[in-house]
């Protein structure tokens, strides 16, 4: 470790010498960027996105291989990129751990961080999510990045993400690229229900139906159905009817991903019904109240690893809203199982 810290010396080094300016400074990173993986892919996946991350955050990236069931040894790759030839945007080390060791992790990346400067650390893949919510890892992280739709039983993970939260309170600090990716959904349904005409139709909900990709009910889809509950107070039993469900028909890539949404509402002998759905990149929305009926469509947002990290680095979350959301998705799926 010693030893790559070394090696980035000497390459900021040799790269201010290269371009003339040996006496100049380094740019300075705003943030550390931790990817620990499981697979090679993942570790190729991960470093590409912090490249690109990087050239909007400068970054020290640090993309970590654990193979806990090979020998025991670590290997250290480092280089600079982006930016001019003297000013790069991103330092990136690339870490191999294979053996005890791999179960340490926050032991071995400590000595590599930028002092004083907030760690961002993401967990890629669908591993043991107890080791990232371990109480060294929850001191030393400034955000964890988890994705909960990476694993297979939805219920399950929310269950242990909400245990976690209530272990942790204020001092877990999660981002959710599953929630992350559920954003253009929640933005439409309340936009749906911002006009004074449809709003007090918001407190007589009587179905909600929420449609993902796949074989099983996703985690957003889940998720999206707490958001509801949270916001509105739904009690734990009685109405409104929750319909959370699969439609195997959807492109198997695609599994997870929402790709329907319907409130329905009943006030005063009066109807109301907000329905979304995906159509390819968009998103159509129509909200009918009796016999008055508006359509709208919008390109949903771009939802690849780099764009969601990116977003949740320099948009400030309120995580409450998440914590709820999470808690209500236990409870509704805990109903429906």
């Amino acid at each position: 470790l010693d030893a790559a810290s070394r090696e980035l010396h000497a390459l900021h080094r040799e790269m201010l010498i290269a371009s003339g300016e040996a006496h100049g400074h380094v740019r300075t990173s705003v943030s550390n960027l931790v990817a620990a993986c499981t697979e090679p892919d993942q570790a190729s996946r991960a470093a590409a996105a912090l490249l690109r991350i990087g050239a909007v955050h400068p970054a020290r990236a640090i993309v970590i291989l654990a193979r806990p069931d090979d020998a025991k040894r670590m290997e250290a790759d480092v280089s600079l990129h982006g930016g001019d030839a003297s000013q790069p945007t991103i330092e990136l080390v690339r870490l191999e751990v294979g053996g005890e060791p791999s179960y340490h992790l926050t032991g071995i990346v400590a000595p590599l961080l930028i002092p004083d400067m907030p760690v961002y650390l993401w967990v890629l893949g669908a591993p043991p999510l107890r080791q990232a919510f371990s109480a060294d890892t929850v001191e030393l992280t400034e955000r964890i990045i988890v994705d909960s739709g990476a694993y297979d039983d939805s219920a399950a993970t929310l269950a242990l993400i909400a245990g976690e939260q209530h272990r942790f309170g204020d001092g877990l600090h999660l981002a959710d690229l599953a929630w992350e990716r559920t954003a253009p959904w929640r933005e439409m349904t309340a936009q749906a229900f911002d006009p004074v005409g449809s709003r007090p139709f918001l407190r007589d909900i009587t179905t909600l139906t929420v449609r993902c990709a796949g074989e099983r009910a996703s985690t957003e889809a889940w998720l999206l159905a707490g958001w509801m509950a949270s916001r509105l107070s739904w009690p734990a039993s009685g109405w409104p009817r929750v319909d959370v469900a699969a439609d195997g028909a959807q492109a198997e890539d695609d599994a997870g991903a929402l790709i329907e949404v319907r409130v329905e509402a009943a006030r005063d002998g009066r109807t109301a019904t907000v329905h979304g759905r995906r159509g390819g990149d968009c998103l159509h929305t129509s909200v009918a109240i009796e016999d008055a009926a508006s359509q709208r469509t919008v390109s949903l947002r771009q939802q690849d690893d780099a764009t969601l990290i990116s977003r949740l680095m320099a948009d400030a979350t309120d995580a409450s809203i998440y914590a709820a959301a999470v808690a209500s998705a236990v409870d509704l799926s805990r109903r429906a199982a």
